[in-house]
């Protein structure tokens, strides 16, 4: 991972977490869940319990890994969501992505 992957997977987490706190919800960066079985980027608690463990992709990740972390994501309750800029992006079928 370069310096400038580095700083723009910051700068998403922060965008995430700025948004979803003037929407009033309750936000958790880089907490892992009480098993520790899944560490989101950033955890947006919703209403009525949907907690949503949000990841910010900019590498060329695996599809194994996504797959992967999406399930521990789902096995710790929360509704797995990959956030990328580009939706071509050869993962996007394999989980919940946001753009």
């Amino acid at each position: 991972m370069t310096a400038e992957e580095s700083d723009r997977h910051k700068a998403m987490k922060d965008f995430l977490a700025r948004t979803a706190q003037a929407a009033g919800l309750e936000v958790r960066v880089e907490r892992s869940t009480k098993l520790r079985s899944s560490r989101p980027d950033v955890t947006i608690v919703g209403a009525g319990g949907l907690d949503l463990g949000c990841e910010a992709q900019y590498y060329n990740a695996s599809p194994g890994s996504v797959l992967h972390r999406s399930k521990a994501h789902a096995a710790a309750g929360f509704s797995p969501n990959w956030i990328t800029h580009d939706d071509t992006f050869h993962l996007v079928d394999r989980s919940n992505w946001w753009r």
